[in-house]
This record gives structure tokens, sequence and C-alpha cells, in this order.
């Protein structure tokens, strides 16, 4: 059995870029091997939110043996809290979600127009 993940990301600000997380799984106590695995990440305002607020693939991850590494990525989401879980179809075509957390978006107050 895996073991389950929570990951809470640091704040961010909008608008600014936020440099990406690397994480990884044990599963019956040894590292969890990626090798053949899709991922699909939702952000939403909450879990049971119909809209989704940003949807990223496997083109946003980097996916080694052993570890996801989420891409550095411009955050555009309005501020607010947001939730996510991250799908993993595996190698046997079985789904399973085994990282998830929130994510908090907090607002700008200084915009480049005030250096101007």
């Amino acid at each position: 059995m895996a073991t389950y993940v929570e990951y809470n990301f640091e704040p961010i600000i909008h608008g600014h870029t936020h440099e990406g997380a690397t994480i990884s799984l044990t599963k019956n106590g040894s590292d969890y091997d990626f090798t053949g695995c899709k991922v699909l990440m939702h952000i939403r305002t909450r879990h049971d939110a119909p809209i989704i607020s940003e949807t990223l693939t496997d083109a946003d991850f980097t996916i080694s043996t052993t570890t996801l590494t989420m891409k550095p990525r411009a955050i555009e989401l309005p501020a607010g809290k947001y939730v996510y879980d991250i799908l993993i179809k595996e190698a046997d075509n079985d789904y399973k979600i085994y990282f998830r957390g929130t994510i908090t978006v907090l607002p700008a107050v200084t915009y480049p127009t005030s250096l101007l």
C-alpha cells in the first residue's frame, strides 16, 4: 500500500512564478516507481466546486522514476485558497490519488505601474 502524501504549497503572490515542487511517494516500503505513469492535477476553490480553476497535465511535470516535479509556472489564479489533488494513471491502467493539499494565492499590493 502506498503512503498518502498531504502537501500544502507555500503561499504564492498572484502573478509571481512558482518555482515548482518535487514530491515522492513510498509504496510497500520502497520508493514508488513512476515509470509509465500519467498525471492529472485539478485546482479548485473547494473539492466539490463544479468549476476547475486550473488543470495541469504530464506536460506541466517532469516525471522521473521516483519523483514528480512540477515545472515552474506563473500563478494567474485570483487570490484565495484552493484545493488540489493529483490523479495518477499507473502503468497497469489503475487510477490512484496519492497526493492532495492546498494552494494559497495572495493578492499583489504593488504593481509595476507604481514605478512609472
